[in-house]
Protein backbone atom coordinates (compact mmCIF):
# COMPACT_ATOMS: atom_id res chain seq x y z
CA UNK A 1 0.00 0.00 0.00
CA UNK A 2 1.43 3.39 -0.93
CA UNK A 3 1.01 6.28 1.51
CA UNK A 4 2.44 9.30 2.04
CA UNK A 5 5.14 9.52 5.44
CA UNK A 6 4.70 12.37 7.29
CA UNK A 7 8.18 12.26 8.79
CA UNK A 8 10.86 11.66 6.21
CA UNK A 9 12.92 8.97 7.28
CA UNK A 10 16.78 8.86 7.20
CA UNK A 11 18.43 5.79 5.98
CA UNK A 12 22.42 5.66 6.44
CA UNK A 13 24.19 3.85 3.62
CA UNK A 14 27.35 2.60 5.31
CA UNK A 15 29.02 0.39 2.70
CA UNK A 16 28.72 -0.63 -0.90
CA UNK A 17 28.56 -4.10 -1.42
CA UNK A 18 30.68 -5.69 -4.45
CA UNK A 19 29.53 -8.96 -5.06
CA UNK A 20 31.47 -11.84 -7.31
CA UNK A 21 30.67 -11.38 -11.23
CA UNK A 22 28.75 -14.22 -11.38
CA UNK A 23 25.15 -15.19 -10.32
CA UNK A 24 24.58 -16.29 -6.83
CA UNK A 25 24.94 -19.99 -5.62
CA UNK A 26 21.01 -21.51 -5.83
CA UNK A 27 19.10 -24.24 -3.70
CA UNK A 28 15.61 -24.73 -2.73
CA UNK A 29 16.67 -23.98 0.45
CA UNK A 30 19.02 -21.25 1.06
CA UNK A 31 21.63 -20.70 4.02
CA UNK A 32 23.77 -17.86 4.38
CA UNK A 33 27.12 -17.90 2.92
CA UNK A 34 30.00 -18.75 4.32
CA UNK A 35 32.95 -17.93 4.03
CA UNK A 36 31.36 -14.72 2.20
CA UNK A 37 32.41 -14.61 -1.57
CA UNK A 38 31.69 -10.83 -1.76
CA UNK A 39 33.28 -7.53 0.14
CA UNK A 40 32.45 -4.22 1.31
CA UNK A 41 33.65 -0.81 0.51
CA UNK A 42 33.90 1.86 2.98
CA UNK A 43 31.81 4.81 1.81
CA UNK A 44 33.63 8.40 3.32
CA UNK A 45 30.92 11.16 1.89
CA UNK A 46 28.37 8.89 4.49
CA UNK A 47 25.41 9.26 1.98
CA UNK A 48 22.08 8.42 3.24
CA UNK A 49 18.84 8.29 1.62
CA UNK A 50 15.74 10.19 2.30
CA UNK A 51 12.77 8.38 1.91
CA UNK A 52 9.46 10.23 0.88
CA UNK A 53 7.04 7.68 0.08
CA UNK A 54 6.47 3.82 1.19
CA UNK A 55 6.25 1.91 -1.76
CA UNK A 56 5.98 -1.57 -0.26
CA UNK A 57 6.17 -1.83 3.81
CA UNK A 58 5.44 -3.68 6.85
CA UNK A 59 5.70 -7.33 7.74
CA UNK A 60 5.88 -10.65 6.06
CA UNK A 61 7.04 -9.15 3.52
CA UNK A 62 10.67 -9.61 1.58
CA UNK A 63 11.77 -6.08 1.08
CA UNK A 64 10.59 -2.87 2.60
CA UNK A 65 10.57 -0.25 -1.06
CA UNK A 66 10.59 3.40 -0.28
CA UNK A 67 10.74 6.08 -2.91
CA UNK A 68 12.90 9.37 -1.90
CA UNK A 69 16.71 10.95 -2.94
CA UNK A 70 20.30 9.59 -2.06
CA UNK A 71 22.54 12.62 -0.38
CA UNK A 72 25.88 12.50 -0.59
CA UNK A 73 26.72 14.83 2.51
CA UNK A 74 29.94 16.14 3.02
CA UNK A 75 28.69 18.19 6.20
CA UNK A 76 27.04 16.60 9.62
CA UNK A 77 23.52 16.49 9.28
CA UNK A 78 21.89 19.37 12.36
CA UNK A 79 18.64 17.49 12.71
CA UNK A 80 16.65 20.00 10.06
CA UNK A 81 18.17 20.09 7.37
CA UNK A 82 21.68 19.13 4.62
CA UNK A 83 24.51 21.32 3.31
CA UNK A 84 26.62 20.65 0.47
CA UNK A 85 25.04 18.05 -0.12
CA UNK A 86 24.54 16.48 -3.57
CA UNK A 87 21.18 14.79 -4.30
CA UNK A 88 19.96 12.28 -6.74
CA UNK A 89 16.33 12.85 -6.97
CA UNK A 90 13.35 10.01 -7.31
CA UNK A 91 15.52 6.84 -6.42
CA UNK A 92 13.80 3.90 -5.27
CA UNK A 93 15.64 2.06 -2.24
CA UNK A 94 14.77 -1.66 -2.08
CA UNK A 95 16.07 -2.81 1.67
CA UNK A 96 16.29 -6.38 2.25
CA UNK A 97 15.28 -6.45 6.19
CA UNK A 98 15.49 -9.55 7.75
CA UNK A 99 13.49 -8.92 10.55
CA UNK A 100 10.14 -8.36 8.75
CA UNK A 101 10.64 -11.44 6.47
CA UNK A 102 7.85 -13.86 6.25
CA UNK A 103 7.46 -16.95 8.24
CA UNK A 104 6.63 -20.51 7.47
CA UNK A 105 2.88 -19.69 7.65
CA UNK A 106 3.10 -17.94 4.28
CA UNK A 107 4.76 -20.83 2.87
CA UNK A 108 1.82 -23.62 3.79
CA UNK A 109 -0.65 -21.03 2.91
CA UNK A 110 0.63 -19.20 0.26
CA UNK A 111 -1.97 -19.61 -2.39
CA UNK A 112 -4.44 -17.67 -0.19
CA UNK A 113 -2.28 -15.48 2.75
CA UNK A 114 0.60 -14.53 0.02
CA UNK A 115 -2.20 -13.01 -2.13
CA UNK A 116 -3.31 -11.00 0.68
CA UNK A 117 0.14 -9.65 1.25
CA UNK A 118 0.99 -9.00 -1.78
CA UNK A 119 3.67 -11.95 -1.63
CA UNK A 120 4.35 -14.00 -4.40
CA UNK A 121 3.02 -17.19 -4.21
CA UNK A 122 5.95 -18.93 -5.71
CA UNK A 123 8.81 -17.94 -2.78
CA UNK A 124 11.21 -20.60 -1.13
CA UNK A 125 13.11 -19.42 1.91
CA UNK A 126 15.76 -17.13 0.87
CA UNK A 127 18.21 -14.68 2.15
CA UNK A 128 18.99 -11.49 2.35
CA UNK A 129 21.99 -12.22 0.59
CA UNK A 130 20.93 -14.06 -2.55
CA UNK A 131 17.97 -11.73 -2.83
CA UNK A 132 20.47 -8.78 -3.09
CA UNK A 133 22.74 -10.49 -5.52
CA UNK A 134 20.25 -11.82 -7.59
CA UNK A 135 18.80 -8.50 -8.31
CA UNK A 136 22.32 -6.72 -8.52
CA UNK A 137 23.44 -9.74 -11.39
CA UNK A 138 20.11 -9.51 -12.77
CA UNK A 139 20.63 -5.34 -13.43
CA UNK A 140 24.63 -5.81 -14.78
CA UNK A 141 23.33 -8.34 -16.93
CA UNK A 142 20.48 -6.33 -18.41
CA UNK A 143 22.64 -3.52 -18.82
CA UNK A 144 21.64 -2.39 -22.36
CA UNK A 145 18.15 -2.83 -20.91
CA UNK A 146 18.07 0.02 -17.99
CA UNK A 147 16.54 2.90 -18.73
CA UNK A 148 14.25 0.98 -21.19
CA UNK A 149 12.42 -2.39 -20.39
CA UNK A 150 13.74 -2.23 -16.77
CA UNK A 151 14.78 0.51 -14.10
CA UNK A 152 18.58 2.28 -14.01
CA UNK A 153 20.64 0.28 -11.19
CA UNK A 154 22.40 2.88 -8.88
CA UNK A 155 24.58 0.15 -6.62
CA UNK A 156 23.98 -2.16 -3.86
CA UNK A 157 24.59 -0.95 -0.29
CA UNK A 158 24.25 -1.90 3.70
CA UNK A 159 22.07 0.62 4.75
CA UNK A 160 21.25 1.33 8.26
CA UNK A 161 17.55 1.22 9.75
CA UNK A 162 16.54 4.54 10.87
CA UNK A 163 14.32 2.70 13.84
CA UNK A 164 16.84 0.15 15.18
CA UNK A 165 20.20 -0.31 14.71
CA UNK A 166 19.65 -3.30 12.66
CA UNK A 167 21.87 -3.24 8.83
CA UNK A 168 20.88 -4.65 6.10
CA UNK A 169 21.27 -5.49 2.56
CA UNK A 170 20.08 -2.61 -0.26
CA UNK A 171 19.69 -2.03 -4.10
CA UNK A 172 18.93 1.46 -4.78
CA UNK A 173 17.57 2.54 -8.55
CA UNK A 174 15.64 5.26 -10.53
CA UNK A 175 11.84 4.70 -10.07
CA UNK A 176 10.02 3.84 -12.42
CA UNK A 177 6.57 5.23 -13.12
CA UNK A 178 3.33 3.87 -14.05
CA UNK A 179 0.57 1.32 -12.72
CA UNK A 180 0.31 -2.86 -12.81
CA UNK A 181 -0.22 -3.99 -16.02
CA UNK A 182 -3.83 -5.97 -14.50
CA UNK A 183 -5.20 -2.55 -13.57
CA UNK A 184 -4.66 -0.83 -16.84
CA UNK A 185 -5.61 -3.84 -19.54
CA UNK A 186 -9.00 -4.23 -17.26
CA UNK A 187 -9.38 -0.81 -18.07
CA UNK A 188 -9.40 -1.33 -21.50
CA UNK A 189 -11.82 -3.92 -21.00
CA UNK A 190 -9.78 -7.17 -21.15
CA UNK A 191 -12.18 -8.23 -18.66
CA UNK A 192 -15.46 -7.66 -21.03
CA UNK A 193 -17.50 -9.49 -23.45
CA UNK A 194 -17.27 -8.10 -26.42
CA UNK A 195 -13.58 -7.64 -25.68
CA UNK A 196 -12.27 -5.01 -27.82
CA UNK A 197 -8.99 -6.27 -27.72
CA UNK A 198 -7.34 -2.86 -27.12
CA UNK A 199 -5.15 -4.48 -24.31
CA UNK A 200 -3.30 -7.10 -26.94
CA UNK A 201 -0.33 -4.57 -27.52
CA UNK A 202 0.72 -4.43 -23.93
CA UNK A 203 -0.16 -8.26 -23.03
CA UNK A 204 2.29 -8.84 -26.47
CA UNK A 205 4.95 -6.85 -24.74
CA UNK A 206 5.18 -8.24 -21.89
CA UNK A 207 5.91 -11.56 -23.82
CA UNK A 208 8.48 -9.44 -25.85
CA UNK A 209 10.34 -8.00 -23.42
CA UNK A 210 10.91 -11.07 -21.03
CA UNK A 211 11.47 -12.87 -24.15
CA UNK A 212 14.36 -10.69 -24.68
CA UNK A 213 15.72 -10.83 -20.90
CA UNK A 214 16.16 -14.64 -21.41
CA UNK A 215 17.86 -13.63 -24.62
CA UNK A 216 20.24 -11.46 -22.02
CA UNK A 217 20.81 -14.12 -19.73
CA UNK A 218 17.97 -13.66 -17.07
CA UNK A 219 14.93 -15.70 -16.43
CA UNK A 220 12.34 -13.48 -15.05
CA UNK A 221 10.88 -15.72 -11.97
CA UNK A 222 8.23 -13.41 -10.31
CA UNK A 223 6.15 -11.89 -13.17
CA UNK A 224 3.20 -11.01 -11.57
CA UNK A 225 1.24 -8.00 -12.46
CA UNK A 226 2.69 -5.66 -9.71
CA UNK A 227 5.98 -6.27 -10.77
CA UNK A 228 4.77 -5.61 -14.85
CA UNK A 229 3.97 -1.58 -14.77
CA UNK A 230 2.58 -0.03 -17.61
CA UNK A 231 2.71 3.94 -18.64
CA UNK A 232 1.26 5.91 -21.37
CA UNK A 233 4.28 6.24 -23.67
CA UNK A 234 5.12 10.29 -24.13
CA UNK A 235 8.12 9.22 -26.86
CA UNK A 236 6.99 10.94 -30.47
CA UNK A 237 9.01 7.84 -32.22
CA UNK A 238 7.58 4.83 -30.16
CA UNK A 239 4.54 4.04 -32.15
CA UNK A 240 3.22 2.15 -29.02
CA UNK A 241 0.65 4.47 -26.96
CA UNK A 242 1.96 2.29 -23.40
CA UNK A 243 5.61 2.03 -22.00
CA UNK A 244 5.95 -1.30 -20.25
CA UNK A 245 8.95 -1.83 -17.34
CA UNK A 246 9.63 -5.19 -15.46
CA UNK A 247 10.89 -5.09 -11.90
CA UNK A 248 11.92 -7.15 -8.96
CA UNK A 249 14.56 -9.47 -10.27
CA UNK A 250 15.45 -11.38 -6.24
CA UNK A 251 14.02 -14.65 -7.59
CA UNK A 252 15.62 -14.36 -11.09
CA UNK A 253 17.90 -16.93 -12.43
CA UNK A 254 20.96 -16.52 -14.85
CA UNK A 255 19.74 -18.51 -18.30
CA UNK A 256 21.38 -19.54 -21.37
CA UNK A 257 19.50 -19.05 -24.40
CA UNK A 258 20.03 -21.90 -26.94
CA UNK A 259 19.04 -22.33 -30.23
CA UNK A 260 17.86 -26.12 -31.40
CA UNK A 261 17.98 -27.35 -35.08
CA UNK A 262 14.17 -26.01 -35.60
CA UNK A 263 15.19 -22.59 -35.02
CA UNK A 264 13.44 -22.55 -31.60
CA UNK A 265 14.92 -21.78 -28.12
CA UNK A 266 15.74 -25.30 -25.63
CA UNK A 267 14.49 -23.87 -22.64
CA UNK A 268 15.45 -25.89 -18.92
CA UNK A 269 12.69 -23.94 -17.23
CA UNK A 270 9.42 -22.46 -18.17
CA UNK A 271 8.81 -21.00 -15.08
CA UNK A 272 7.99 -17.34 -16.11
CA UNK A 273 5.80 -18.39 -19.43
CA UNK A 274 3.64 -20.12 -17.31
CA UNK A 275 3.62 -17.09 -15.02
CA UNK A 276 2.71 -14.83 -17.75
CA UNK A 277 -0.13 -17.75 -19.06
CA UNK A 278 -1.11 -17.17 -15.30
CA UNK A 279 -1.38 -13.44 -15.33
CA UNK A 280 -3.54 -13.08 -18.72
CA UNK A 281 -6.04 -15.23 -17.54
CA UNK A 282 -6.23 -13.00 -14.45
CA UNK A 283 -6.43 -9.80 -16.81
CA UNK A 284 -9.00 -11.04 -18.75
CA UNK A 285 -11.13 -11.99 -15.34
CA UNK A 286 -10.17 -15.22 -13.95
CA UNK A 287 -9.68 -14.29 -10.42
CA UNK A 288 -12.11 -12.26 -9.76
CA UNK A 289 -15.65 -12.44 -7.92
CA UNK A 290 -18.67 -12.35 -10.11
CA UNK A 291 -22.46 -12.09 -10.40
CA UNK A 292 -25.09 -15.37 -10.24
CA UNK A 293 -24.54 -16.71 -14.25
CA UNK A 294 -21.63 -14.80 -15.35
CA UNK A 295 -19.55 -16.80 -17.87
CA UNK A 296 -16.78 -18.55 -16.02
CA UNK A 297 -14.89 -19.94 -18.78
CA UNK A 298 -15.03 -16.17 -20.53
CA UNK A 299 -11.27 -15.36 -19.11
CA UNK A 300 -9.86 -18.42 -20.82
CA UNK A 301 -11.64 -18.17 -23.84
CA UNK A 302 -10.82 -13.96 -23.78
CA UNK A 303 -7.37 -15.32 -23.13
CA UNK A 304 -7.44 -17.74 -26.21
CA UNK A 305 -8.55 -14.96 -28.53
CA UNK A 306 -5.26 -12.46 -27.49
CA UNK A 307 -3.39 -15.81 -28.65
CA UNK A 308 -4.91 -16.26 -31.88
CA UNK A 309 -4.11 -12.40 -32.55
CA UNK A 310 -1.14 -12.62 -31.40
CA UNK A 311 -0.44 -15.87 -33.27
CA UNK A 312 -1.51 -14.24 -36.56
CA UNK A 313 0.46 -10.95 -36.35
CA UNK A 314 3.55 -11.50 -34.26
CA UNK A 315 3.74 -15.32 -35.45
CA UNK A 316 7.04 -15.11 -37.49
CA UNK A 317 8.86 -13.38 -34.17
CA UNK A 318 11.54 -15.10 -32.67
CA UNK A 319 9.64 -15.05 -29.06
CA UNK A 320 6.55 -16.45 -29.95
CA UNK A 321 8.11 -19.11 -32.09
CA UNK A 322 10.08 -19.90 -28.70
CA UNK A 323 7.03 -19.77 -26.31
CA UNK A 324 4.49 -21.26 -28.71
CA UNK A 325 5.06 -24.87 -26.99
CA UNK A 326 3.45 -23.68 -24.13
CA UNK A 327 0.61 -20.76 -25.39
CA UNK A 328 -0.91 -23.28 -27.86
CA UNK A 329 -2.04 -25.25 -24.88
CA UNK A 330 -4.26 -22.22 -24.06
CA UNK A 331 -5.82 -21.94 -27.18
CA UNK A 332 -9.01 -23.21 -28.49
CA UNK A 333 -11.86 -22.90 -30.71
CA UNK A 334 -15.05 -24.54 -28.65
CA UNK A 335 -15.98 -23.66 -25.28
CA UNK A 336 -18.87 -24.42 -22.70
CA UNK A 337 -20.31 -21.93 -21.02
CA UNK A 338 -20.50 -22.45 -17.36
CA UNK A 339 -22.17 -19.95 -15.36
CA UNK A 340 -21.51 -18.70 -11.98
CA UNK A 341 -23.45 -19.88 -9.10
CA UNK A 342 -22.99 -16.95 -6.58
CA UNK A 343 -20.69 -13.42 -6.46
CA UNK A 344 -17.47 -15.55 -4.68
CA UNK A 345 -17.46 -18.35 -7.27
CA UNK A 346 -14.10 -19.55 -5.24
CA UNK A 347 -16.18 -21.18 -2.67
CA UNK A 348 -17.30 -23.66 -5.00
CA UNK A 349 -14.44 -24.41 -6.88
CA UNK A 350 -11.55 -24.43 -4.24
CA UNK A 351 -9.19 -26.21 -6.34
CA UNK A 352 -9.67 -23.53 -9.47
CA UNK A 353 -6.81 -21.06 -8.03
Amino acid sequence: MRSTLATRLIHNLTHRIRFPAGPPPNSFRLEKLNPKPYTFEELPDRPVFIAREDLQVGKGRWSQVYRGSLQSVSTKYDGTSFSDSKETQDVVLKVFKQSLFPGQIYFFNRHKRCREKGISPWWNQSTEEHMCWSEAFSYLTLASLQGESIPKFIDAYMVKSPDSDEESMAIAMSHVAGRSIFQVCQELGADNDPDPGLWYPIAMEMLRTAHLMRQKGIIARDLRDVNILVDENHSKESPSKYSLKIIDFATAEPSKYVLGDDGKAVFDEILDVVMMEVLIAKICGNEQEHPVGWDLDGPTRRRSEFLKWLKKNYGDEQFVKDYWFSLEKCVYDDYCYEPSRGPDYRNYFPGHL
